[in-house]
This record gives structure tokens, C-alpha cells and sequence, in this order.
């Protein structure tokens, strides 16, 4: 009877560790690294939906898609559609003069990447205009 019980809970934990292993494996592989920037803007009254347009220009992004390969990267059928995710990710939230600004992906490194080019792309065309300034 005892041989039974003993049995009965070695299958009950074994049954309850595989399980945490098998979850904790599938966590680690849907996984997000966010990166996540600041910067200050000079007048209030920006709409966050109008900035993130500014960061997300085309231009920004097909020669970043181009110069990091994202379309093969991602396994998509074309160009539009690694601008739509990269739109998807790309989050912008002011709170009064400050502006949050983050991108995340399962790849660290991309996602980093990514996100130093959308920011470098918006101040090189911020540092060109003269008028309309964020």
C-alpha cells in the first residue's frame, strides 16, 4: 500500500515539474527585449500619435529594413510588411514635457538596434528643419 502512494506521488511531482519546465521553456521563447529612450520636448501640447509619426518616416525605415535585412530576418513576404510591425512595436508616450519612446523584439540586439536607428533618423531631420520642432 505504502509502495502505491510513494508511487502515486513521485508521478504527481514528476507530472507537476514538467509541466513548470515545459511553461517556463515557452516563456523564455516568446520572450520581448524592450529598449526604452527619453527625450524632453520644447512645447507642450505634441500629440503622441503625430511624434510617432515623425520617428516612423519611410525613408528611416527602408533603408533601415534594407541595411539589417529584415524582411529574410523575419521570414516576411516584403518591405511593407516589416514596416508594419516595426510600427506595431514602436510605442511613444508623453507625459507633459517628457516623451518615452520604446521598441521591443524577441532578438536583444535588433531590438536595440532598431530603435538607435529611428532615433538617430528623427534628430537628423530635426536638426535640418528650422520650423515645426518637437
Amino acid at each position: 500500500m505504502y509502495a502505491l502512494v510513494v508511487l502515486l506521488l513521485v508521478i504527481l511531482i514528476g507530472a507537476g515539474g514538467g509541466y513548470w519546465a515545459v511553461k517556463k521553456i515557452r516563456a523564455k521563447q516568446n520572450q520581448e527585449f524592450l529598449y526604452e529612450g527619453k527625450m524632453t520636448l520644447i512645447k507642450e501640447g505634441i500629440d503622441a500619435a503625430e511624434l510617432k509619426n515623425a520617428f516612423l518616416v519611410d525613408s528611416v525605415l527602408d533603408g533601415m529594413i534594407q541595411e539589417l535585412d529584415l524582411v529574410t530576418r523575419w521570414e516576411l513576404p516584403d518591405a511593407e510588411a516589416a514596416k508594419a510591425q516595426i510600427r506595431q512595436k514602436f510605442k511613444v508616450k508623453i507625459n507633459g514635457l517628457e516623451v518615452t519612446f520604446r521598441y521591443k523584439d524577441k532578438d536583444k540586439n535588433l531590438a536595440q538596434q532598431i530603435l538607435k536607428r529611428l532615433v538617430e533618423g528623427f534628430n537628423k531631420r530635426q536638426f535640418k528643419a528650422t520650423e515645426g520642432a518637437f
